[in-house]
């Protein structure tokens, strides 16, 4: 289940067994989302944050300084890095003499990045194009 403590008006959240995200218009008690008036909020899921969005979004892949393909970061309003573990990263990294200096903060969700670009920009993150 969503925390809703961690929902804006604009994030995009997705119910069960449907094919489109839902963008969040309110969220009280329920979670009132533009495609379905107002629901539980335990109906709805986050997104997983995974490379189809980030290019929804607009990010572009970019090498690493040459780093490998497993080595890469998005370059988009923040700098997102997807590590050799799977998991994404708020920052740029340094891999200079094996050692890695950048602020840590894995993104889960796709909330949780858009949420991170608008206190980061004032701007909101939103669907570019479809992938």
């Amino acid at each position: 289940m969503i925390n809703p403590l961690e929902l804006r008006i604009g994030n995009y959240i997705e119910m069960p067994n449907e094919v489109y995200p839902t963008e969040v218009a309110g969220v009280t008690r329920y979670l009132i989302s533009d495609g379905f008036g107002e629901m539980e909020l335990e109906r709805f899921d986050p997104i997983p944050l995974t490379e189809e969005w980030l290019l929804k979004f607009g990010f572009e892949l970019s090498l690493n300084g040459g780093a490998g393909p497993d080595q890469f970061y998005y370059d988009g309003p923040v700098p997102i890095d997807f590590d050799n573990d799977g998991k994404l990263y708020l920052g740029y990294r340094s891999r200079d003499y094996d050692c890695e200096i950048y602020n840590h903060n894995e993104i889960e969700y796709v909330h949780q990045l858009q949420n991170i670009v608008f206190a980061l920009t004032g701007e909101e993150l939103t669907i570019k194009e479809t992938v």
